[in-house]
């Protein structure tokens, strides 16, 4: 039987390739991103693949408010949740004297929170269903320094920490919670990040960029890793 998934930083990158790999197994699956184009393109790409089906659904994962409004209207509308993956993020790339509170705060706001508020709206509902499982993308940045990203390592760290505290806790109520951690990509922000670490001069101010590009893992599709209610 086909699962109801959601998937935060779904219109590229990692959460593309997660929702492509998803919808060939036969998932329903809610692509959600910020930009409105972005996302309706890419549900409709995956859609087109099949088997299953995918739909976009605009969403800043800052916001509390539409986070749980997303959760809670797939909820309704399928019955169930078996999977919500937390997906988004930002990196800002610059040496950590250069950088300001803000670069900071706006990679914590989304790396950070934005799992957090993904988490809140659909943990309970799963303890409520008794099942579920629950998937935040890190990064190998999570485990070791990451030089010129040091917004970006400090959240990853804190999801690796969340992650872990989270899955024994929520086994006694038969949700799983998995962490991704994905090394470098092919995408162009981490071939940028790679250059920069490797130039001898300073830079001149930091640079945003967005985290994505990995394929996705065979813990999500292997349908033997699933042990959800069917």
């Amino acid at each position: 039987m086909s699962r109801t998934v959601i998937i935060t930083g779904g219109s590229s990158g990692i959460g593309k390739a997660l929702g492509a790999a998803l919808v060939a197994r036969g998932d329903d699956v809610v692509l959600a991103a910020r930009t409105e184009a972005d996302v309706r393109r890419a549900a409709g790409e995956l859609t087109a693949q099949g088997p299953g089906r995918a739909r976009g659904a605009v969403l800043d994962v800052r916001n509390a408010g539409e986070v749980a409004d997303l959760v809670n209207d797939v909820y309704r509308s399928y019955g169930r949740l078996d999977l919500m993956i937390n997906n988004a993020g930002i990196n800002v790339i610059g040496f950590a004297h250069e950088l300001t509170p803000d670069c900071w705060e706006r990679v914590y706001d989304t790396n950070v929170r934005g799992v957090l508020h993904g988490t809140a709206a659909a943990y309970p509902l799963m303890i409520k269903q008794g099942y579920g499982q629950i998937a935040n993308t890190a990064s190998l940045a999570g485990l070791v320094p990451a030089p010129l990203q040091g917004p970006y390592t400090m959240t990853k760290h804190a999801l690796v920490g969340l992650t872990m505290s989270l899955r024994v806790e929520a086994r006694a109520y038969g949700v799983r919670v998995n962490l991704i951690c994905p090394a470098s990509s092919r995408h162009p922000c981490s071939i940028r990040a790679a250059r920069l670490a490797c130039r001898p001069r300073r830079m001149s101010s930091p640079t945003p960029a967005a985290c994505c590009g990995m394929p996705p893992t065979a813990l999500l599709t292997r349908p033997a890793a699933w042990r959800g209610k069917s």
